[in-house]
Formats: structure tokens, C-alpha cells, sequence
């Protein structure tokens, strides 16, 4: 599920980031080089509930916990 919306979104790689509030976290990046940007990385969110599954990118206070471990 994570690949395929990295996919969706011109990114075309995930691996395995951790654990989050519940959910499961990607870092999608693109190999190639004319998509590179600069600011913070692209950490996919996949969640679970009463209403299904969720896939979203993290919000910027997000990713910088995510980056810092502080979960």
C-alpha cells in the first residue's frame, strides 16, 4: 500500500521507518534525480480503523518527530 501511493505520488521507493501513534511509517524517496527536493523527507503514514486503512504523508511537526525518534 505504501508503494503504491509513493507511486501515485512520483516517488517510486519505500523502506521501513518504525512504529507511530499506531500507525506504520514509510520514508518514500524517488532514484531519480530530477524529482530531488529540498525540506523534509517523505514519510508515508499507514493507519488503521473502524473505517479502514489509511495512507497519508506526515504532517511537518510529523516527520520531525519521526526523524527525532521521539515516539
Amino acid at each position: 500500500m505504501a508503494l503504491t501511493f509513493a507511486v501515485n505520488n512520483e516517488l517510486d521507493q519505500v523502506t521501513y521507518e518504525c512504529e507511530y501513534k499506531g500507525g506504520v511509517v514509510y520514508h518514500a524517496t524517488c532514484e531519480a534525480e530530477e524529482n530531488a527536493c529540498v525540506g523534509y523527507p517523505h514519510f508515508i503514514i499507514i493507519t488503521e480503523d473502524e473505517n479502514g486503512i489509511s495512507c497519508r504523508y506526515s504532517t511537518p511537526d510529523e516527520a520531525l518527530e519521526i526523524m527525532r525518534k521521539e515516539i
